[in-house]
């Protein structure tokens, strides 16, 4: 998971609390030491000393090495930089060995492939040879029960915020949602936007951006979850304004914790917030500073998104997700004669 976790660590430590409460089954973790070409050689011994039967890929790609008789899974977030090579920092000789040759080699060789939401599968298509190993399952998102208040910064409390989180990268497109809100403090002088999530890569523009946007937009950089949990429960709103998200963590994050949600209506966002929250074009500031205004001062649209998020988190949940990939890889099992 390493340190300070954003999405992904987060999802993947979810999933192994939910391997470790089930005793029909005994965990292995395994955790590569190093970057280097060495690592794919240390986790084959590693995996094939410990005699497992299945290899579950949570983050990442499966190792290029695996012994022959273990079955294995592998969870697919996005595959967005196929599309998109713009937003990620991979170029030249690593970028066509990740789409051509280690992403490919994952994905087919798997026992299971898990897409985290519909987009994600349908990402998948371009691998036409994995139809049938395809399973579709929503992650959950664990908040806790009582959130702790006095985690709140002092700037933020009394205070009409809305909020943003996520790694700071490109596709996240902060500066569209920046822009807008400077047409919200037109109207609206003292509300302010907040911004959590530790710097990621080609940071130096947003980051401009935000040093010029003045008092009206804070950078709180990455935060303990008590603390992340506290700024979105005390939200007026949790805005989404990415370019494309395999999924959308944050929005049911802020849906379980009955704050209302915009998000962008594409992708994984859209799949995940639906008519529980307002759907915007990234590329429309006017209708993003409209959004943001409603979620700010539209207390009977707020009460409504609320009830709405309630009721469509519901579907989101981790003992189902694991639960719906062991079954598939049953069914593997059975396709290929190996189930007792």
């Amino acid at each position: 998971m390493g340190q300070d976790p954003a999405g992904v660590g987060t999802f993947a430590g979810e999933v192994i609390k939910e391997l470790e409460g089930r005793k029909d089954l005994e965990l292995v973790l395994f955790k590569a030491k190093d970057d280097s070409w060495r690592r794919h050689l240390d986790l084959y011994v590693e995996i094939r000393d410990a005699k497992i039967d299945v290899l579950w890929q949570l983050g990442g790609w499966l190792p290029l090495f695996i012994p022959r008789r273990i079955k294995t899974i592998q969870t697919v977030h996005d595959l967005i930089s196929y599309d998109h090579p713009e937003w990620f920092p991979q170029s030249g000789i690593s970028r066509f060995w990740s789409q051509h040759i280690r992403v490919p080699r994952a994905i087919l060789s798997a026992n299971v492939v898990h897409a985290i939401s519909k987009f994600t599968a349908s990402q998948l298509e371009r691998f036409s040879l994995v139809g049938d190993k395809i399973v579709t399952a929503y992650q959950g998102a664990d908040v806790p029960e009582d959130i702790a208040q006095d985690r709140l910064p002092d700037e933020l409390a009394a205070q009409n915020y809305l909020v943003m989180v996520g790694t700071i990268e490109p596709r996240k497109n902060i500066e569209a949602a920046i822009e807008a809100f400077k047409l919200v403090t037109d109207k609206h002088e003292h509300d302010k936007f907040v911004i959590i999530g530790k710097k990621g890569w080609g940071t130096d523009k947003v980051m401009k951006v935000i040093e010029n946007a003045g008092e009206s937009v804070r950078y709180l950089g990455y935060v303990d979850d008590a603390t992340k949990f506290a700024i979105i429960k005390n939200a007026r709103g949790l805005v989404m304004t990415s370019c494309e998200e395999g999924f959308g963590r944050p929005l049911v994050e802020a849906m379980r914790l009955g704050v209302p949600v915009m998000a962008s209506a594409t992708s994984g966002m859209k799949e995940v917030a639906e008519d529980a929250g307002i759907m915007v074009f990234v590329d429309n500031k006017q209708k993003i500073a409209h959004g943001m205004e409603r979620l700010l001062y539209h207390d009977e649209l707020r009460g409504k998104l609320i009830n709405l998020g309630h009721e469509r988190v519901k579907r989101f949940d981790t003992k189902r997700m694991v639960d719906d990939i062991l079954e598939k890889l049953l069914e593997c099992d059975d396709k290929d004669g190996l189930s007792d």
